[in-house]
């Protein structure tokens, strides 16, 4: 997913890049259809600045209910990139990828933004996965059955058997 830069004044300018889940390696496979980054790009002197929203769709396996269900996923993506070939050589030198700093070429044609959406879109999907028509029920609204067995089990379990009353003395040292 790259953004065109090449010939850009200082500005603001819209971006809006469409990719199919297939050909970005590496994302998860419950991302299905097409991701799309919609925001704005400002320029200003040798500093790239984009604002945008991530949007893709996923299809899950419910937590509770073990039914299939798809989602939308939308979530908020920003990035700053400096153009300077001596940092840009330097941090390829380095290979430091923690560092929070982003550099790339003057004379760059694109921006890619592949593996920054990748990560944003992994970190975003849902650790609990609940089907819609289950959010806002409890346990006991969805499986009534297995509640009251539960009760019950839970009653005869707290009755007290006498025999093993013996073993309260024991002491360890």
């Amino acid at each position: 997913m790259k953004v065109f830069i090449q010939g850009l004044r200082d500005g603001e300018y819209p971006v809006e890049i469409d990719s199919k889940v297939e050909n970005i390696p590496e994302l998860p496979e419950e991302l299905i259809g097409v991701v799309r980054l919609i925001g704005t790009m400002k320029i200003l002197h040798k500093r790239y600045t984009i604002q945008a929203k991530i949007l893709s769709r996923a299809k899950f396996i419910c937590d509770i209910s073990l039914e299939d269900f798809e989602e939308d996923l939308e979530c908020d993506f920003s990035i700053s990139l400096v153009a300077s070939n001596i940092l840009a050589t330097d941090k390829k030198d380095r290979d430091d990828s923690e560092s929070s700093e982003n550099f790339i070429f003057e004379d760059e044609k694109y921006i890619n933004l592949t593996s920054e959406i990748r990560e944003e879109l992994i970190v975003n999907l849902p650790l609990k996965r609940v089907a819609p028509k289950y959010r806002e029920k409890s346990l006991e609204d969805i499986y009534p059955q297995f509640v009251e067995k539960k009760k019950a089990k839970t009653k005869k379990d707290s009755e007290f058997d006498d025999r093993w009353s013996t073993l309260k003395n024991l002491k360890f040292n």
